[in-house]
């Protein structure tokens, strides 16, 4: 058996400074109508909520309610100052518990009023998860009749606005997901729309923010071209359902832009590249233990490139050991430790950069260590100390790239041939390419 839903409750503003007594107006919902001398007693006809708290000037009975809702009356200042509306909020916010349902009464008599309720409802989603229903307001309409309008629509701009910040600022799609997903569900149900692809693109649009989120290159690039494959479609079902997302589409693909281009199976100076916009976009965004991991990764998968070291098994443990072995014994070298040289010690030595690399690995080594043990040392790096490393980290990233002589898949030619591979254990490996901590 379902639980029970939380209660509904109403919260209305009521002022009769200006009515006459026993006048009323005729209410209109839709296809029904009702006579009544305030909105609150019409909203209670036609949505019947399971209570009712009434704000208004003065003390006094609440006016009775149709149907025998329990009613709570509220007294509350005229409004006339800021130090007014402040105590209009807390009352306001006071009046219901976490996760009731509510309908709200815009009050259109006072527009600070009205902005204060408005407020009051956002902050009370955050607090208190209070779930908006409805919120309603009037027009006039034909024949003197007082049309009620629903605008809890517009309370969900506020949703996606926030979505789109959590995505651009924070890199979380999640609610972004949980809407479209919403939405294209709805458009189903009511008969508004058939949309293909809301849904799996903002699917998509999670992967991505996870992978970047776990330093996941590959997966970034496969998300991103997912994104950008069914970016065309999914705008024009945004503009159809969703109006309020189209002008942030493009600021949404432009985030992902960086990875696209590659293949997510191929080792190449594209994929290279798009693991450094990947490792940049993670230090904009604060992922700073994220962008030293990967930065390390990247090395290794540079360095598999500019020696021709079997690319296109790049993914194997014992390839990569290898790889990683190498720089640190060069790394010890520069360190005047002892150390073991590998098969691809020599053609290390004959690089170009080979002082750039050992110097970065060595920065990537103590960055990633410090960040792995928290500090908890006596030559502990501040937070500030580390955020600076890490974009002096991506700076040699960037001239890496800039300085290499190769720019090409497939590695150097000439001199420097493949080793053979070594042997190995597999991906269970003992790990002896990691720089020793110290």
């Amino acid at each position: 058996m379902a639980d029970n839903p939380a209660p509904l409750v109403l919260l209305s503003f009521i002022d009769r400074s200006g009515s006459e007594p026993g006048s009323s107006t005729v209410y209109r919902w839709g296809d029904r109508t009702c006579a009544c001398a305030d909105l609150h007693a019409a909203l209670v006809r036609f949505f019947e909520p399971d209570r009712v708290v009434l704000f208004g000037v003065g003390e006094g009975p609440a006016p009775a309610s149709p149907g025998g809702t329990p009613v709570r009356w509220q007294a509350i200042p005229a409004g006339q100052s800021e130090a007014d509306l402040w105590t209009v909020f807390s009352l306001f916010c006071s009046a219901v518990d976490a996760g009731d349902r509510v309908i709200v009464e815009i009050n259109t008599g006072s527009r600070p009023l009205a902005f204060v309720t408005f407020v009051a409802v956002q902050y009370l989603r955050e607090t208190k998860g209070v779930q908006v229903e409805r919120v309603c307001s009037v027009a006039p309409g034909p024949g003197g009749e007082a049309l009620v309008q629903d605008l809890s629509a517009f309370v969900a701009v506020l949703d996606w606005m926030r979505g789109v910040h959590a995505f651009t600022q924070h890199v979380d799609a999640a609610d972004l997901a949980a809407l479209m997903g919403i939405v294209q569900n709805r458009a189903y149900r009511d008969g508004t729309g058939h949309p293909l692809s809301l849904k799996p693109w903002g699917h998509a649009l999670s992967l991505f923010t996870q992978a970047v989120r776990l330093s996941r290159p590959r997966e970034v690039m496969h998300a991103a071209d997912i994104l950008t494959t069914h970016y065309a479609e999914v705008t024009a079902e945004v503009h159809q359902l969703i109006p309020p997302l189209a002008p942030a589409m493009d600021r949404l693909q432009e985030a992902t832009a960086m990875g696209r281009g590659g293949s997510p199976d191929l080792l190449s100076w594209e994929s290279l590249s798009i693991g450094l916009n990947l490792i940049e976009y993670q230090c904009r965004h604060d992922l700073l233990m994220q962008a030293v991991t990967l930065a390390r990764e990247w090395c290794l998968n540079y360095l598999i490139l500019e020696l021709d070291y079997h690319p296109d098994q790049w993914l194997v443990w014992e390839v990569r050991d290898e790889i990683g072995r190498t720089i640190t014994g060069a790394a010890l070298e520069v360190r005047h430790h002892p150390y073991e040289g590998t098969t691809l010690s020599a053609g290390f030595a004959r690089l170009e950069q080979k002082e750039d690399l050992v110097a970065l690995w060595i920065i990537l080594a103590d960055l990633r260590n410090d960040i792995a043990h928290c500090g908890m040392n006596l030559q502990q790096k501040s937070a500030a100390t580390i955020q600076g490393r890490t974009g002096d980290m991506v700076k040699r990233l960037r001239d890496l790239v800039v300085g290499s002589s190769c720019r090409v898949t497939g590695g150097r030619s000439g001199d420097d041939r493949s080793p053979e591979l070594p042997p190995g254990e597999g991906e269970g490996g003992d790990g002896e390419g990691d720089q020793p901590e110290e």
